[in-house]
């Protein structure tokens, strides 16, 4: 029997970081999370911030928050290192937790097709266009040498795409999928070209079936 484990025993075995911030217009969003285990949040700084098993690629930061107010601070990232504060994680988040669980990593960086934080899905691909010209996306051209910052993981370890299905996300995935054309392994549970399965459907079966087939990816592939 696999057990799904609750947040409460996902909180006793891993923290969350983020690096969060305001676009000029006032506008929340965070540019990066990191998944760690105790301990390995214990040994990490700003400066060296450790390369992760593995990048997740999701839609937008959702409900995931600082766990103080004055966390959000600082303006677009251009460079490195960025602060990380900690954070709130949401109900997405718990379940690459249990990934890492499942897999025995020590360390999860999460990126997104999108830096806007919305916590209604329904909302941000509604909303997002509006924001086209402002580099809100790390896979946008303004900020590939950031992208390549936080690609950067141990020898062989995966990128696992997870951004959803939504038609209207088409205009992000295609620059996301040629910015990894050349990122390494890609995995993730793939409805369609460029559309692959949100971690969290609506029934807990389903959400262990999401974890029970991106591990078996992840151990299948070499």
């Amino acid at each position: 029997m696999i057990l799904f484990l609750a947040a409460h025993q996902l909180r006793e075995r891993f923290t969350a970081l983020g690096h969060f911030y305001e676009l000029p217009q006032g506008r929340r969003c965070r540019s990066v999370l990191e998944l760690l285990s105790h301990e390995r949040a214990a040994e990490r700084t700003d400066a060296q911030r450790g390369l992760p098993d593995a990048v997740v690629v999701m839609m937008n930061p959702g409900s995931s928050r600082p766990l103080r107010e004055d966390g959000w601070a600082g303006r677009l990232p251009t460079s490195r290192p960025k602060r990380l504060v900690p954070a709130h994680p949401d109900t997405t988040q718990y379940q690459v937790m249990r990934v890492m669980a499942r897999m025995g990593w020590e360390h999860v960086r999460l990126i997104n097709l999108s830096d806007l934080h919305e916590p209604k899905s329904s909302a941000f691909v509604r909303d997002y266009p509006a924001w086209g010209n402002v580099a809100h996306s790390i896979f946008m051209p303004a900020r590939r040498t950031e992208l390549a910052s936080e690609l950067q993981r141990q020898h062989g370890a995966p990128v696992v795409l997870a951004w959803g299905v939504h038609p209207r996300l088409a205009p992000l995935t295609e620059i996301a999928l040629e910015s990894l054309r050349t990122a390494g392994r890609c995995c993730g549970m793939q409805r369609h070209d460029g559309a692959y399965l949100h971690p969290l459907p609506r029934s807990q079966a389903k959400q262990l079936e999401w974890v029970n087939t991106v591990c078996l990816q992840l151990r299948q592939r070499v």
